[in-house]
This record gives C-alpha cells, sequence and structure tokens, in this order.
C-alpha cells in the first residue's frame, strides 16, 4: 500500500498530509511517475459542539463539548506545545461569554496523535440566581465569528477555503426555574446557489426543555467572485442569527 506523509508538522496524524498540500496535483517521482490529485474538496473536516444546561440544586449549570477535527486538533495541540496547557486552559475559559462563571476545563488526547482533541468546560449562569425580571440569553454560547470575516463589499479573486465546512452546534437547555419564556428566535434555513452549501437554525421548545440546532456547510473550497456576495450574504446571516437571544422573564 502507498500512504501520503509529511515529516515536517508536528502531531500530524499517519496518512494525512496538511491542509496547505491539498493545492491540485503532486508528481510521484519514482520509475513510474505518476501524477496524485490532491483536492481540497475531498477533505472530511468537521466539528461538532454540545451545550447542556440543567435546573440543579446549586442554580444553573451547564456543560459544554467541543469535538474538532483533525485540522482544528492540530492546530490546538501546537499552539498548546508552544503556549503550555495552562495558558490555553485559561484562553478558554476567556473566550466563554460575560456571565458564565467557569469551574473546569480539560482538555483530551492530546498525547494521542492519531485522535482529534476534545474540550469539555463545566460552567454556572449566576445571573439566573440574581432575581432579574428579566434576563437575555444568547443560545449560541460559542461561535467562531463575533463578526463577518468577509469585510470588503467587492472582491476580484477567488476565495479558498483550506477545506469544505460541517459544523454543528446543539443546545439542550432546561426552562431555569422561576422563569418561562418570553421571546424565542425563530427557525431558519439559507441556501447558497447551485446547492454549495447552507445555514440551518432549528429551535424548539419541548415540555420543559429548549431544544437549539444549528449546522453550516459548505460543500466547495473554492468560490469564484462572481459567488463572493452570495457567500458574504450568508456569514452576514449567519454571525446576526447567532447572535440573537432568548428573552426569559420571571414569574411572578
Amino acid at each position: 500500500d502507498n500512504y501520503l506523509l509529511d515529516a515536517t508538522v508536528p502531531n500530524l496524524p499517519f496518512g494525512t498530509l496538511p491542509a496547505k498540500c491539498y493545492n491540485g496535483s503532486a508528481r510521484q517521482i519514482s520509475s513510474d511517475t505518476a501524477q496524485i490529485m490532491l483536492a481540497a474538496d475531498s477533505i472530511k473536516e468537521s466539528e461538532h459542539e454540545n451545550v447542556i444546561i440543567i435546573n440543579s440544586e446549586k442554580g444553573i449549570e451547564g456543560s459544554y463539548t467541543d469535538n474538532p477535527g483533525i485540522y482544528n486538533s492540530i492546530e490546538i495541540k501546537n499552539h498548546i506545545a508552544k503556549t503550555g496547557l495552562e495558558t490555553y486552559k485559561n484562553e478558554v475559559k476567556k473566550s466563554m461569554p460575560d456571565g458564565f462563571a467557569v469551574s473546569n476545563v480539560e482538555i483530551g488526547s492530546l498525547s494521542t496523535i492519531e485522535q482529534p482533541v476534545t474540550k469539555e468546560i463545566d460552567f454556572d449562569i449566576p445571573v439566573f440566581l440574581k432575581d432579574n425580571d428579566i434576563v437575555y440569553f444568547t443560545p449560541v454560547v460559542t461561535s467562531a465569528y463575533q463578526k463577518n470575516p468577509f469585510t470588503a463589499t467587492h472582491r476580484n479573486l477567488n476565495v479558498e477555503f483550506p477545506f469544505p465546512m460541517n459544523d454543528t452546534y446543539s443546545l439542550n437547555m432546561e426552562i431555569p426555574k422561576g422563569y418561562r419564556i418570553d421571546e424565542l428566535p425563530k427557525s431558519v434555513m439559507v441556501k447558497l446557489d447551485a446547492g454549495e452549501g447552507f445555514f440551518e437554525y432549528a429551535i424548539s421548545v419541548n415540555d420543559n426543555t429548549i431544544n437549539l440546532y444549528t449546522k453550516t456547510v459548505l460543500y466547495k473550497t473554492n468560490f469564484s467572485s462572481e459567488d463572493y456576495e452570495n457567500l458574504r450574504s450568508l456569514y452576514a446571516y449567519k454571525v446576526k442569527k447567532e447572535a440573537e437571544q432568548i428573552v426569559f422573564k420571571k414569574i411572578k
């Protein structure tokens, strides 16, 4: 069997090349010279984030789990190797929203090159214990984009991503004791032309539990300048939608 390897990148799993190598074609130098296609569209990279928030004797407690893909895991492992684990944990704590009291951060699979890392965060939300009449809560606890990365109105060159996108986020949240839902974001789906990708935001309430599911998918890595406006609009909508809040009112 033949395997494609690169010994220059730390924490690169066996049989995996750096994403930058997937830029077209490579050539096998041997007695039988052959061309090897390395298309960025062929990379399978996905990330899943999950948040669970429950009522407890202490108040409102939650847990956040992140399962990044291989390439994001490589970046995290190499970053930790440079800065140290405790520094990275502090960075993770600071990335959580204001009003979240983080009690524990665990980073798993750091010593296992073949496995992606895992991030687990435990937290409390003290705002619900302060007897506030109204609480505004953003259900997308973490977001890769706080603002649209495509700031230019026009673009002359293609947009090239390192790999296709397949990111999901899910939230299961018990309605905090003593509160009711006053306003809830609406479910939507926005699609790119020609089935090139989509953004989905699906939210519902079942009994005493709020369920949210978001998914962002880009099926290809190269978008022409003609596609730029649609791509920019998709990201603008994604950023705006993921910032929407649930309004809780205190039951009197």
